[in-house]
């Protein structure tokens, strides 16, 4: 029997749920108050990189301060006495959106429309928290951008809620692929703003963005994007030149169309 995985003597780490190229997230069960939780570490090869630990734990400050009912809560952050660092979040039971929009294409159908309109009015009401969130105390805003809009990223509860996740680590990651080889960001490309490809600062322009292409996905069961590379993809977003008649075919509610249109122009100024 392996030993258990305390944290601080409060958090016990019990099933790893996911891993990834800048953390590990597990499921973990608050000792002192009796939950469940989520606990995100990042991954032992960073741990050498300073830059990639500051920005971590940065990043998990400010995304502590954001308190809105589709926003994964960020609850503690932990550092060991040998320098494991440690996310402690609300746990969310559900699935998330690329799960269902497979779902949906496994069987030949699309999502239907008003639960692609609910979860992109929901998400919505978190960006629009987010980026307009001021610090507390000087009263500047904080420019709080979630950088990763895309539907890995995007947890739909079982109670039906809809939750944005990973505002936490969304810059530290950007910054991250922006020093490696293409490769690092397969599967994650498909969903970025001209402008973050172009290595241009991020604003919340380039989540509207990236929240477009995912509203375009859900209603028609296909990635905007798409190549036999992640180069190739990249070209297509650069190019601004998009193929919007497959959403003449799923018959959108009025405005629905013309939303998506105006989310993914190439300029952000007209998004």
């Amino acid at each position: 029997m392996s030993a258990r995985r305390i944290i601080d003597d409060q958090y016990e780490i019990i099933r790893e749920i996911k891993a990834g190229g800048f953390g590990t997230i597990y499921y973990g069960w608050d000792l002192t108050l009796d939950r469940p939780v989520a606990i995100k570490e990042i991954v032992k090869s960073l741990l050498g990189e300073k830059q990639y630990v500051d920005m971590f734990i940065d990043e998990a400050v400010n995304t502590a301060r954001l308190n809105h009912p589709n926003i994964v809560q960020v609850y503690s952050l932990r550092k060991t006495p040998d320098d494991r660092v440690f996310i402690i979040m609300q746990f969310i039971e559900g699935v998330d959106l690329r799960e269902v929009i497979d779902y949906y294409n496994d069987r030949n159908e699309t999502m239907p429309k008003n639960m692609a309109m609910h979860i992109v009015s929901e998400i919505c009401k978190a960006l629009e928290y987010a980026h307009n969130l001021k610090d507390r105390k000087s009263g500047q805003p904080l420019n709080i951008v979630h950088r990763d809009i895309s539907p890995s990223n995007i947890m739909l509860t079982v109670e039906g809620s809809v939750k944005l996740i990973d505002f936490g680590i969304a810059k530290a990651r950007n910054r991250i692929v922006q020093k490696t080889q293409t490769g690092f960001i397969k599967g994650k490309v498909a969903y970025m703003s001209p402008e973050q490809l172009e290595g241009k600062e991020a604003t919340r322009q380039s989540d509207i963005f990236s929240l477009g292409s995912v509203f375009y996905e859900m209603c028609t069961g296909e990635e905007l994007f798409q190549g036999d590379s992640d180069f190739t993809v990249m070209k297509k977003i650069t190019s601004g030149q998009i193929d919007f008649e497959p959403l003449k075919t799923v018959n959108l509610p009025e405005g629905c169309s013309d939303a998506i249109r105006k989310a993914l122009k190439k300029d952000r100024s007209e998004r």
